[in-house]
């Protein structure tokens, strides 16, 4: 599943079109799959710890295509919405022990409109949950089904599984829009190799096996912390 639901104990549920009538749509694949996955991080790490993120697909009937998400939990109060898309605005979150940016939402937005499209919200009130809308515009041609491994991509690297060749950065970071600006970053410096690890666990085991020539970690990781993966680093010869 995607990192982040393992982290929450969260389950994805997809639905959309039969095989004979799948859904196409006029967009850029990878800034669609970012605004995805950014909802996506944010319905799992909003909602119920444990419980269901639905995503479903297919085309209105005004012949848009459309990606819905939806959590279970408390939802967002009517009169925050019309800050949700403001960068770095974390809608009262800011102390809490959910740890983000606040970037996300204006990214995805970003993106999507980039693409011709938009987002909506519906949640607050009566409505149990929160569902974020994405709207495209309908395409043609061949299909290439979602799938979960597709959103996965994005933490993966070009770097061998053996070993890294001269130049390799392991990153060490569970926030996939940090992991995309790097990754913006580095698409500028083709003889530079960038592998990602989502948790400390999983970033050590890459930097004894690969042995990297740089490690840039988050301090702030899930279960191990930074400072912990550090010590580790230190006292292991082979890193």
């Amino acid at each position: 599943c995607h990192p982040v639901c393992h982290n929450t104990g969260c389950t994805l549920d997809i639905s959309g079109p039969s095989a004979s009538n799948d859904t196409v749509v006029m967009a850029d694949r990878i800034r669609l799959i970012q605004a995805v996955v950014n909802l996506i991080t944010n319905a799992c790490k909003y909602g119920t710890r444990g419980g269901c993120v639905q995503i479903c697909y297919g085309t209105t009937s005004n012949k848009e295509a459309f990606i819905a998400v939806h959590n279970e939990g408390e939802g967002i109060a009517i009169e925050r919405q019309a800050h949700l898309f403001q960068a770095f605005n974390r809608l009262g979150w800011e102390g809490g022990p959910i740890e983000g940016t606040g970037l996300g939402l204006s990214i995805a937005k970003r993106l999507v409109e980039m693409m011709h499209g938009s987002i909506t919200c519906q949640s607050g009130g009566n409505i149990q949950g929160t569902t974020f809308t994405i709207f495209l515009p309908e395409g043609q041609g061949a299909v290439v089904p979602p799938t979960i491994e597709g959103l996965q991509g994005l933490y993966s690297g070009p770097a061998t599984e053996t070993r890294a060749v001269p130049g390799t950065v392991l990153y060490i970071e569970d926030s996939p829009s940090n992991v995309r600006l790097l990754r913006t970053a580095f698409a500028r410096h083709p003889k530079l190799d960038l592998i990602t690890a989502i948790t400390a666990e999983e970033g050590l085991s890459k930097a004894r096996r690969l042995q990297p020539s740089l490690i840039l970690m988050d301090l702030n990781l899930p279960g191990m912390d930074g400072f912990q993966a550090l010590r580790h680093l230190r006292e292991n010869s082979s890193t």
